[in-house]
């Protein structure tokens, strides 16, 4: 028997999310597979009234992470990302149940939840390995990044000056509202509005992409996975912001250094066999489709 961890928003408005729990603990009791909650689905299932049956299942992040197999993601992409920091450094598999608006990077639908659970157990799937960042700045604890690190000026609308260096190797300067440090699975989330190129999930390599730089030949730059990146920020107006995943802030001082590499652990998708990222981009991000014209 498998033993499952469900986790979602806990601030989630959407009606579907407390009876998709409710489903998924239902059917763990129906077939003897446990379902532990984190405490966020706890949380939520009190708010909503309808904890009955599955709040005696709730757990700290810790054991949770520590005594499940897969983990269940029911909400959005931002809750991905959350689920994949609850179970970082494991070898724990995330379902990603889409109750979010795109929901990216999820796999289910509601309406397939059962059908989906038990292709797990009959072990219908494969596992989607997908890198991570992370970042050293002294003093400071920071989650390994699923999609990107930002630096960017923070609440004021003055520039900021980023150096970008490989060791003692200038790669290049920027005067600009920030930078991204994108995964691949970030290529298509905030690297991609600021005009950097689509990755493919399974690469291993990392995008840095400049926000609103002041200069005509400042584009994102694909460095390969095993780059150590540098990153030297000023700010004449005194501070700027640090955002992991747009999960994690930190403000910094109006001078500071860190440093982004890939990180050590991976975050592991469960994906069906009929699963593709070509076909997710097209359908959700309407990717290489020719433009609608009204007929006149």
């Amino acid at each position: 028997m498998l033993t499952f961890g469900l986790n979602v928003n806990p601030n989630s408005k959407r009606p579907e999310t407390a009876p998709t729990a409710q489903q998924i603990i239902a059917w763990g009791h129906r077939t003897g597979h446990a379902v532990k909650l984190s405490t966020a689905t706890g949380e939520l299932l009190q708010k909503s009234g309808s904890g009955v049956g599955g709040l005696d299942n709730v757990l700290s992040d810790k054991d949770l992470r520590d005594s499940i197999d897969v983990l269940i993601s029911l909400g959005g992409d931002g809750t991905i990302i959350t689920s994949a920091r609850l179970v970082a450094g494991s070898d724990v598999s995330i379902l990603g149940v889409n109750v979010g608006t795109l929901g990216f990077l999820t796999e289910s639908s509601l309406a397939d939840v059962d059908a989906n659970l038990e292709r797990i157990v009959a072990g219908d799937y494969h596992i989607d390995a997908r890198m991570t960042l992370e970042m050293i700045l002294e003093g400071v604890e920071t989650p390994p990044a699923l999609n990107e690190v930002v630096i960017d000026r923070g609440a004021t609308s003055r520039i900021i000056t980023i150096d970008l260096y490989s060791g003692e190797r200038a790669i290049a300067n920027y005067r600009a509202d920030g930078l991204i440090i994108a995964t691949p699975t970030g290529s298509t989330a905030y690297s991609l509005s600021v005009g950097g190129p689509i990755l493919a999930p399974e690469m291993q390599a990392i995008v840095v992409s400049p926000i609103s730089a002041f200069g005509f030949f400042s584009r994102p730059f694909v460095f390969a996975d095993d780059m150590e990146l540098i990153v030297r920020v000023y700010s004449n107006h005194g501070c700027s912001a640090l955002t992991i995943d747009g999960q994690f802030t930190k403000e910094l001082p109006e001078s500071a250094e860190f440093v982004v590499r890939k990180g050590r652990s991976t975050v592991k998708l469960i994906r069906f066999k009929n699963s593709s990222f070509y076909k997710v981009i097209r359908q959700k991000l309407h990717w290489g489709r020719a433009p609608m014209v009204a007929p006149e």
